[in-house]
């Protein structure tokens, strides 16, 4: 998605952008196709796991995670037909 080309008729919204994954949808991505992934993970615990028999059997330990989400113009995805707004069929 390096070189692509704007193909929507709306060039003051950005193709793409990325809001944290708190709080909620800004308004002017309604219209967007939204992904929220962890961009960092680091573990809950200080020095040792608070169950220590299950973090080494399993590697269960408590986590944090920053959430952030992808949005991207619906332009930009092959399965998304274009529309012609002025127009009554689709």
């Amino acid at each position: 998605m390096r070189d692509y080309a704007q193909v929507g008729s709306d060039s003051r919204l950005p193709a793409l952008a990325i809001t944290s994954g708190e709080g909620e949808t800004p308004a002017e991505f309604a219209a967007y196709r939204g992904q929220s992934f962890a961009l960092s993970v680091q573990r809950g615990w200080e020095s040792w796991p608070p169950n220590f028999f299950a973090w080494l059997l399993f590697r269960q330990a408590p986590t944090q995670s920053q959430q952030v989400i992808l949005w991207a113009n619906p332009d930009l995805f092959a399965d998304t037909a274009s529309v012609d707004p002025e127009s009554d069929t689709p």
